[in-house]
Formats: structure tokens, C-alpha cells, sequence
């Protein structure tokens, strides 16, 4: 069962994840980005890392700007490693 959704976009795509992640809280599912919620004790690749061995499963908002995102392709490759 899905619980807890990752929401990877770049900076660019903020509002549409803000969207997703209202849609999917009116069904009760919770999610996660690493935009969303900054944590001063963790770098942003172990928030990355976190948010992602966390969740039930990874959305990625790919438009053509994250494409070109570093960040959205490391959280790509991460979520791929998660699943290999």
C-alpha cells in the first residue's frame, strides 16, 4: 500500500508539486520533497537520500526545466538505485 509519495521537481515547478502534494493529501497520502521541508542538520543529499528510502514510491515532475536539474536527476538516479 501507498502511504508516503517523494515529489522530485526542480525550483521552477514548485507551485505544480505545492498542487500534487494538496491532491494527494485530500486522499490521505502524505508527501515529500526536498524543497518542501529544509532540515538544518542534514545536507541536502542525505535530505534526498532520506526522503526518498522513505516514501512508497517517487513522482518526478519532469518539464524542461528538470530536465536540465542536477537535483532532479540525482533524485532520479537515487530512486532507480532504490528499486535495483
Amino acid at each position: 500500500m501507498i502511504n508516503r509519495v517523494y515529489i522530485s521537481h526542480c525550483e521552477q515547478d514548485e507551485s505544480l508539486a505545492h498542487e500534487l502534494g494538496r491532491v494527494l493529501w485530500a486522499v490521505n497520502l502524505e508527501s515529500f520533497s526536498s524543497l518542501s521541508k529544509k532540515a538544518e542538520a542534514l545536507s541536502q543529499a542525505e535530505l534526498i537520500k532520506f526522503g526518498i528510502r522513505h516514501s512508497d514510491c517517487v513522482i518526478i515532475i519532469l518539464t524542461r526545466e528538470g530536465v536540465a536539474s542536477p537535483r532532479v536527476n540525482q533524485e532520479v538516479g537515487l530512486a532507480v538505485g532504490q528499486v535495483s
